[in-house]
């Protein structure tokens, strides 16, 4: 039996429950690459759902590169780690060259920029580490704050694993994120949001459009992992906080 439920409390639309379902067995290792997945209509015939509701499901994963369709073959799961790494590096590359680009029509040459880079990496590497246990204060991995009996504080513990031990050792209701930056964040978060788990994140941009437009945050706005988005602005020395409902 294919391992799906469906969420009748929830107001998430029932493909993007399927969807989120999938991308979490997926991210979870339950499905290896490689695997094939059962057809549309077997699908929807082993779980009782229509079956567009199963088919937009799928298209949605084979948008997002979970899986890859071959006519006749079937559907199989993909490589994600091996598809994002070269679509990482050629984005990265492409933001070098940018960077490069512009130094050089300010008169920069190659080692003017090499050493310029190497000063600024090594102020933000001085600022992170001034961040790093920021609210509770670490010294030598011991809180100099206090937060209270129940919390727990992780060092040098990366975002997307830090939600992925939350969702599996305490069960959470409510998942709070500071600044969604990564792919595996995007990932930790559909996963979070396929377990029913209410999420709570932030995110550098101007406007929704602003948001739609990066390759980042757009599955996150597609899938409907959210219900809302509030715009924080500046009006003179206040904050303005503006509302749009999503779904």
């Amino acid at each position: 039996m294919f391992p799906f439920e469906i969420d009748e409390a929830s107001d998430v639309p029932l493909w993007v429950q399927l969807r989120n379902r999938i991308a979490y067995l997926i991210n979870d290792g339950y499905f290896k690459p490689g695997d094939k997945l059962p057809t549309v209509r077997g699908l929807a015939s082993e779980i009782s759902i229509n079956y567009n509701t199963v088919n937009k499901a799928y298209l949605s994963l084979v948008s997002d590169g979970y899986l890859e369709s071959t006519r006749g073959r079937g559907v199989f799961v993909t490589d994600m780690a091996a598809a994002e790494g070269g679509e990482a590096r050629a984005e990265v590359e492409a933001v070098l060259d940018d960077c490069i680009a512009s130094c050089r029509d300010l008169g920069m040459g190659l080692d003017d920029i090499e050493r310029a880079m190497g000063r600024k990496i090594k102020r933000l590497k001085h600022e992170e580490a001034r961040e790093r246990g920021e609210v509770a204060a670490l010294y030598r991995g011991l809180p100099q704050l206090e937060v209270g009996r129940r919390t727990d504080v992780a060092e040098g513990c990366p975002k997307a694993q830090g939600l992925m031990l939350l969702l599996r050792a305490m069960n959470p209701q409510v998942l709070a994120v500071d600044e969604i930056t990564a792919p595996e964040d995007v990932r930790a978060l559909t996963m979070a949001a396929g377990c029913g788990v209410t999420l709570l994140a932030t995110a550098h941009g101007e406007d929704r459009t602003a948001l739609e437009r990066r390759p980042l945050y757009r599955p996150l706005l597609e899938e409907g992992l959210f219900r809302f988005l509030v715009r924080i602005r500046r009006e003179g020395e206040r904050h303005v906080y503006d509302v749009e409902e999503l779904r």
